[in-house]
C-alpha cells in the first residue's frame, strides 16, 4: 500500500483552517479503482484516465488535503521508497467517504521527466 506525505492541512474542512501541518505528516492509503473513480468524479468535468492513480479508502477519513498538492504518493519495496505519483486534487472536503484523491501517475511522464533532465 502506498503512502502519500506532506505539509498539508490536517483539517477535514481545510476552509476552516487554511493553515498547513507545523510537521511532516505521512499516511498510508490504497490504490481505488480507476472506473469507480471516473464514476465519481464524472459530473466534475475533472479527466480520469490511466495517466492518474486514485487513492484512499472508501470509508474515507485518511488523505491528502488541501496544501499537500505536489507531494509524493510512494510505494516502498526492499527498504526504497518509489514516486509513483504526485498529489494533484480531490473533493472539496479531505478524506470525503467515496471520493478518493488523484494523483498524477509519475511513469505516464518518464520520457518528458528523463528529455527534461537529460537537456
Amino acid at each position: 500500500m502506498p503512502f502519500v506525505a506532506g505539509w498539508g492541512s490536517t483539517n477535514a474542512s481545510p476552509q476552516k483552517n487554511k493553515t498547513g501541518s507545523t510537521s511532516l505528516m505521512e499516511v498510508q492509503i490504497p490504490i481505488s479503482n480507476l472506473t469507480a473513480c471516473k464514476q465519481t468524479y464524472a459530473s466534475y468535468n475533472t479527466i480520469i484516465d490511466d495517466r492518474v492513480i486514485c487513492a484512499g479508502y472508501p470509508e474515507g477519513g485518511k488523505d491528502s488535503c488541501q496544501g499537500d498538492s505536489g507531494s509524493p504518493l510512494m510505494w516502498l519495496k526492499r527498504k526504497k521508497f518509489y514516486l509513483i505519483g504526485i498529489v494533484s486534487y480531490g473533493y472539496k472536503v479531505c478524506g470525503n467517504p467515496g471520493y478518493p484523491g488523484v494523483y498524477t501517475r509519475v511513469a505516464s511522464y518518464m520520457d518528458w521527466i528523463l528529455n527534461t533532465i537529460n537537456n
